[in-house]
């Protein structure tokens, strides 16, 4: 297999692990993952299909432009819908409740996620996302290897040219 080709592949691969990091942190206590927020496995689809693009076609040779184009959309695909996810944290936008009602109801049952649920809008609402929520690693790390896909494939595809 070609050097490009284990490169991409490596950082894509990456990639796939990302929505399993937390993302979030509410009160300093709960992780939430990107699994559990909203269009969260969208990351692990796009790093999915930058994978499936760098391991097709004849591997002893480079990337054809026509995959490294789709890799690089893919690359800027995941930086876009990272720093989207990031800016809905830093407002308090995203959409917590449910993961926190979850979390209760696989403790305690059904009504303990109605409860749990209930619970997570009403502490949004009376001390406000921004005291609640935070920022975790998963999200940089999303926007990181996003970018570092995207500049990976077009640096390589100047460097073929010249």
């Amino acid at each position: 297999m070609h050097k490009e080709r284990i490169w991409i592949a490596s950082i894509a691969a990456f990639g796939l692990l990302t929505p399993f990091l937390p993302w979030v942190n509410v009160m300093g206590l709960l992780g939430v993952s990107g699994t559990e927020v909203a269009q969260g496995w969208l990351v692990f689809i796009i790093f999915a299909a930058a994978v499936a693009l760098a391991l097709t076609g004849a591997r002893a040779y480079a990337l054809d432009s026509g995959r490294r184009g789709g890799i690089a959309v893919l690359g800027v695909a995941a930086l876009g819908f990272g720093i989207w996810k990031a800016l809905e944290i830093k407002q308090g936008t995203v959409e917590l409740g449910g993961q926190i009602g979850e979390e209760l109801k696989r403790a305690g049952g059904d009504t303990a996620g109605e409860l749990g649920r209930e619970m997570g809008r009403g502490m949004m609402k009376m001390f406000g996302s921004d005291q609640l929520i935070e920022m975790s690693f998963g999200v940089y790390a999303v926007i990181a290897t996003g970018a570092v896909l995207a500049i990976a494939v077009l640096v390589r595809g100047f460097k073929s040219r010249g």
